[in-house]
Formats: C-alpha cells, structure tokens, sequence
C-alpha cells in the first residue's frame, strides 16, 4: 500500500511547523515628536524641566529731544516639562523560546516592538495637548470639511504664525478631508508625497495642501463624550520634548538599544528559578505645551 499523509501524517509528521517569519499586525507607528522641539535631556537635578519663555512685542516710543527714556521690561512666563515613568514588559519562558522558530523573538524584533511602543507614547503625549490649544475649530458631530482647514489656517495666519503648518488628524477625519477635498481642483488640489517627501518625514504622513503638511494617527483623542475626535494643526514651536538620559544607570546586566529612541534602555532580565526571561523597556518623556495661539485643535465626527 501507499504510505500517504493522510493516513501516516498523524503518526509520523507534525500538525504544525512554525515558519522562519513572523507577521507583524496592522499598528499605528507614527511618531509625533519629530513635529516637537527637542530641548534637550532633563535630569539636571530635578525630574521637572524648566525652559523660560519671553514676549518681545514692544515698539519704540517717540521721545523728545535729551529726554531721559525709561527702560520698559518684556513680559515673561515659564514652561515645565514634567518627566515621568513609562515601561512595557514582555517575558518568555524557555520552553517558548526553544521552540520557536528560527528568528522569532529575538532582540531585534524585541527592540522593533519597544520604538514602535514608545512611538505611540510619544504620539498619544502629544495628542493630549490639543484640547489645550488657543482656539478650537470644526462643528461637533458633523464631518471634517476644507473650510475647517481654512478656518484652522487663518487661525493660526491671524495670531502671527507663519507657515509651513503641520496638520495631526484622525483618519475617521482623514477620510472625511479626503471626501470634500473630490469637489476642489486646480490650485486647491491636494499635493500627494512623492518619494523624497516620504524619506524626509515621520511615518504617518499623507502630503501637502496650502502648506500645510498631514499627518494621520490613531492616538488622536476623543472629544465631547466620545462623538468627535480632536486633531489640531500647529505651527512650529507650538509644543516641545524632552527625555531623561538613562544610558548611565548603574547595575543593568544587559541592555538592548532601542532604533530611533536613543534616550531609552531595554533591560534584559532573567530569573533562573523559572526558567523565564524578561525585556523591560525603561522610558522617561516630557511633553508641554509651549504657547497655546501657536496651536488650533480641530474637533469633528469620530
């Protein structure tokens, strides 16, 4: 007779091998700190980062002739950046790992997962201040149009900003933009990336329109109980950043660098007894906004 799969392969093969290749599910990577201003590690003494802000918008005064001219002090505010606590987790046991694939779960992919994690940190720390911005346009429960990006647009030209601007929207607003933008054309039409933009900017990127360059992701908040969602477009200086250096921390046995997040440590733990390894990823961000008229939040159907 014929030794066949269907008759053998129960006793002489496996159900299931494990391919060399892990497929990675959709997730949002975008990362919107690269639209911040970086203004350097913190950890000088304090956990709070303090950057001193100056309103230089004083004329000169027609004076007479050898009068004694008095001196007129601008006005000043402070800014704190607030560091505090992130971490995420993954632990393997042996048995899991030694029967693994080839090339699954290992410290590249390890390390992948961490910058994409501490992307949508980042992203979600920004999003959260744009509730706090200097106006607010857009109607609630209704869809994103292009005349609220006008109204966004002539917000920010009328509190002296000047373009280029850059545009965080859901894509539930993404999509709705996308819809009124079909009945515009010639000089209004939307700017699609070509390469070299793609390769100059953050992931999460969809082009230009009016100078304003789009960006699209997931950690745009809800607004107004859940019915909106609250993008915002900003000038450049609306909000800044600023990481704690842990590169130095002393008594780490094994740390993998984490791409793109230089100010963030992976620390590789393993508890013997239980035969299990852990990856900790360790990461101290701040986040603030740093003039509020520089910033308008666009609030629309979710």
């Amino acid at each position: 007779m014929t030794i066949d799969y269907s008759g053998f392969g129960a006793n002489l093969r496996l159900a299931e091998v494990p391919t060399g290749l892990l497929h990675i599910n959709l997730r949002d990577q975008v990362d919107l700190f690269a639209l911040g201003i970086d203004v350097g590690p913190g950890g000088n003494g304090s956990s709070v980062s303090q950057m001193g802000a100056v309103t230089l918008t004083d004329d000169l005064s027609a004076e007479a002739e050898g009068a004694d001219v008095a001196a007129t002090d601008p006005t000043s505010n402070q800014i704190q950046l607030t560091h505090a606590r992130y971490a995420l987790v993954r632990k393997f046991s042996d048995l899991f790992r030694a029967t693994g694939g080839p090339g699954q779960y290992n410290e590249g992919l390890i390390a992948d997962d961490a910058a994409a994690a501490i992307a949508r940190t980042r992203s979600t720390l920004v999003t959260g201040l744009f509730s706090s911005a200097g106006a607010n346009v857009g109607t609630s429960g209704a869809d994103l149009t292009v005349t609220d990006i006008y109204s966004a647009i002539f917000e920010l030209q009328d509190d002296l900003n000047e373009a280029p601007f850059d545009c965080v929207l859901h894509q539930a607003q993404v999509s709705d933009f996308q819809t009124s933008l079909r009945s515009e054309g010639g000089a209004a039409q939307f700017q699609a990336p070509t390469d070299d933009m793609l390769r100059a900017k953050s992931p999460g990127f969809l082009g230009s329109w009016h100078n304003v360059n789009f960006y699209s992701s997931a950690q745009v908040a809800t607004a107004n109980m859940g019915a909106d969602r609250q993008g915002a477009m900003f000038a450049r200086g609306a909000f800044g950043f600023s990481e704690l250096d842990l590169s130095n921390i002393p008594g780490v046995a094994g740390v993998v660098q984490v791409p793109g997040a230089v100010r963030a440590i992976i620390e590789i733990d393993r508890t013997g007894t239980a035969a299990t390894t852990a990856y900790t990823v360790h990461y101290y961000p701040a986040v603030a906004l740093m003039e509020a008229n520089r910033m308008v939040s666009i609030t629309t159907d979710a």
